[in-house]
């Protein structure tokens, strides 16, 4: 088979693997406003392309990282696909982050009077998922496995053109 049919094929599985997690958790993915129930009362709406979107980021990136590992990094057209899928990871890490603060719980109180018998009010900070170092550091990692996989491209296609 052609590999950049191989590829091709390899580049959709995460795509239908998605869409049939997509369908298995919302039923449907015709319907753009499904819930998830978080705790009793609390729902969150979901827009199950955007949810397709990530996981078929996060599968694809896992395959062509295991397809690259095992391959020593061979291919030119795998760790290209894999820097791709990088990028699109370190996005979504970007927006974890960002909904790690916006669903953090707010503190909150309420002061009574006399005003004049309060020292000091702490506010304990916390957040949705986890402290904000460590999407940053997994950031960061995946930032270096980004070089190192355009290092490892740049290597390749210079040895390709010198056997030529």
């Amino acid at each position: 088979m052609n590999k950049y049919l191989n590829e091709g094929l390899w580049f959709c599985v995460p795509i239908v693997f998605a869409v049939i997690i997509c369908i298995v958790w919302f039923k449907t993915i015709f319907d753009l406003n499904p819930y998830i129930n978080l705790s009793d009362g609390v729902s969150l709406s979901v827009n199950p392309y955007c949810f397709i979107a990530a996981i078929t980021t996060i599968l694809g990136f896992i395959i062509f990282l295991l397809r690259n590992l095992f391959n020593h990094f061979g291919s030119i057209v795998t760790a290209a696909i894999l820097l791709f899928y990088t990028t699109l990871f370190i996005l979504v890490t970007t927006y974890i982050i960002y909904l790690n603060k916006a669903l953090a719980p707010q503190e909150g109180w309420v002061i009574y009077p006399p005003l004049s018998a309060i020292e000091k009010i702490e506010v304990k900070e916390s957040f949705f998922i986890c402290s904000p170092v460590y999407p940053v550091l997994f950031q960061l990692s995946l930032i270096v496995l980004a070089a190192f996989t355009a290092f490892k491209i740049g290597g390749n296609h210079n040895r390709v053109k010198t056997c030529n």
